[in-house]
């Protein structure tokens, strides 16, 4: 247990409950705006009060907590005295000295969490240690991320896969779909002609009276659209015009003459349709200097019931001034509400708001399954407001799920700072890397900008990695929320998988993870830059390699890839072969995820690859 001061608390507690009372008064016109700061100042008195006191010389007790998964001990589990602080038990246990009085002790174990209320009193043998032994196995058990297809036309019964459950809690969910009970568990009922079309998510809390776990259900309500295929910039500027469309990017495309972008969708006007960057790449996107109205800048400002997938956004800079509005900005999009991204990467660039918040990726995320999402873009932000919050690929999640990210660019700001994720809140976050550097502010004394994390409150982090050094610490609990196996590794650990063992998988048929040898320094999240992967490399029929763009060729004699020794590439190589003689090239396309064998043969009146 942490020490705090008792009278510093009660002070800034008070200064924020007068500020509470004293905004209540203020004019109609700024009702919203009161009612978001007095949400954020809830959210800072949980803070405070979340980590408990502890004062003076008080005689404690060792306590002995022994986590189990079906009567063994098992790797990747925590547990805590508190559902607050987490520690990581060897062989199964873990020792803590806790003063007298009634506790809630956990133990979790991927999306499962054992509990256990017992009363601990002063021990007459300070040696000696109370034991409480729990088992990971008595909680439900479910799935954490499921997901399920209905037509537009149709209505259909989903079993769901809880085992040993009471009762589910979905609160998040539509009030056109349920979730009942039934002889095997329980079912969810989808009317496809109520619920309408589009993408719908929500968090599922199974419960009994040992724990609980979380599942998330992503739904796709499906309306046969045929995509409108876009290939200018003036293309996608007529995406607002239909913000229910599907769209296919089918090449490129260059922003860097698009100095008054207008992001797509609004808070009343949202993108509700499905975007398909298949692959490609959009190069310079930039905001200008002064942007009007108070919303995010993105390339979309909100999207609701919207599928955002496979795109790279590519050296974006979105450095507006002083005198904007914006309330923060983005580079892919603003607020994501019942969204399904998948495959999404921002790639160098400098995000920097000089009021209000800088997020990078996405700036929230409600009720959104994110999945396989790279970042190497900066962050700079210069807002006052201690309780704006920033995240490399997202800001603030809720309800949501979010797994196989990466980040590796620096951020830096006045205020709350996740090296992935800023705040999650009953949600699960699993399977992350960061190799960034994460500077803040430590929120209330007590809470450090995080590496994986800022805080969780009544979620997951689990299974994730952040390098030592470049943040205080992996992540932050209050309010129940559940922190386990976030491991500091160093930067020589992020090109070894054996150093990253709860990440997911490098190799089979379906990998998790890859290695981007140009785009970044560590593992990818799979899918990312496989388009570009399937792209010809080289298109020549001559013996010389001929300077392309954005190209860099790798080559040596022997057949080994000169990647793994650390060479350099060049732009232009010309080979001199002689007669009916071959060589090996290597060749790798910036944005391209391996390296690819060309064999070439000088051969009389015929030249060129093999």
């Amino acid at each position: 247990m942490q020490k705090t001061n008792r009278k510093t608390k009660a002070v800034l507690l008070g200064i924020l409950s007068g500020l509470a009372v004293s905004v209540a008064f203020i004019f109609p016109m700024f009702v919203g705006e009161i009612q978001a700061s007095a949400r954020e100042s809830v959210r800072e008195k949980n803070l405070v009060v979340s980590r408990g006191e502890a004062f003076g010389d008080i005689e404690k007790t060792n306590v002995k907590i022994k986590a189990l998964l079906n009567g063994k001990p098992q790797d990747g589990m925590s547990v805590s005295p508190n559902m607050n602080i987490w520690y990581t038990p060897i062989n199964g246990e873990s020792t803590v000295s806790l003063e007298t009085g009634t506790y809630k002790f956990a133990a979790s174990h991927e999306n499962r969490v054992v509990t256990s209320v017992r009363e601990i009193q002063a021990s007459d043998h300070k040696d000696a240690a109370t034991q409480v032994t729990l088992d990971v196995d008595n909680a439900p058990l479910a799935d954490d991320l499921v997901f399920f297809t209905v037509d537009k036309n149709e209505s259909k019964v989903f079993p769901l896969h809880i085992q040993g459950a009471d009762a589910v809690i979905y609160g998040s969910a539509p009030s056109e779909l349920k979730i009942v009970k039934s002889e095997t568990g329980f079912d969810m009922q989808v009317d496809g002609k109520v619920l309408g079309s589009g993408f719908w998510s929500f968090a599922v809390r199974a419960e009994n009276e040992y724990g609980f776990s979380m599942m998330q259900i992503g739904l796709r309500v499906v309306e046969e659209k045929e995509p409108i295929l876009l290939y200018t910039v003036d293309d996608l500027n007529a995406v607002r015009k239909n913000l229910s469309g599907s769209y296919q990017l089918m090449n490129d495309l260059d922003m860097s003459e698009v100095d008054n972008w207008v992001p797509i969708g609004s808070a009343q006007y949202p993108f509700t349709g499905i975007f398909d960057g298949g692959g490609y790449e959009i190069s310079s996107f930039h905001a200008p200097e002064k942007i009007a109205g108070k919303s995010y800048f993105a390339l979309f400002c909100e999207a609701k019931n919207a599928e955002i997938k496979n795109l790279i956004m590519r050296e974006p800079v979105i450095t507006p001034t002083a005198e904007t509005n914006a309330e923060a900005c983005a580079i892919i999009v603003g607020i994501i509400s019942n969204c399904f991204m998948e495959n999404l990467a921002t790639i160098d660039g400098l995000v920097s708001a000089s009021s209000g918040q800088s997020h990078l990726t996405i700036g929230s995320a409600r009720s959104s399954v994110l999945l396989n999402l790279f970042n190497s873009t900066e962050t700079f932000g210069k807002g006052e407001n201690r309780m704006y919050s920033s995240g490399a690929v997202v800001s603030n999640t809720y309800d949501s799920y979010t797994a196989y990210c990466a980040n590796e660019g620096n951020i830096k700001a006045n205020f709350m700072e996740g090296g992935v994720v800023c705040f999650n809140s009953n949600g699960i976050v699993k399977k992350i890397i960061n190799s960034g550097a994460v500077w803040g502010s430590t929120l209330v004394g007590e809470f450090p900008p995080g590496g994986v994390v800022h805080t969780v409150d009544g979620g997951f982090v689990t299974y994730s990695y952040f390098v030592k050094g470049q943040t205080a610490t992996g992540g932050s609990s209050f309010q129940l929320g559940v922190l386990n196996s976030v491991v500091g590794i160093g930067f020589d650990d992020l090109k070894n998988p054996k150093a990253l063992p709860n990440l997911g998988s490098f190799e089979g048929e379906n990998p998790q993870w890859a290695y981007a040898s140009i785009d970044a320094k560590g593992p990818v999240p799979f899918g990312i830059f496989k388009k570009q992967a399937d792209k010809p490399i080289i298109k020549s029929e001559e013996v010389h390699l001929p300077k392309m763009d954005d190209t860099l060729y790798f080559y040596t004699l022997d057949g080994s890839d000169p990647l793994l020794n650390g060479k350099t590439g060049v732009e232009t190589v010309e080979l001199k072969l002689k007669q009916n003689e071959t060589i090996t090239v290597f060749a790798a396309q910036k944005g391209f995820r391996n390296s690819e064998v060309v064999t070439f043969t000088n051969t009389p009146n015929q030249g060129g690859r093999q």
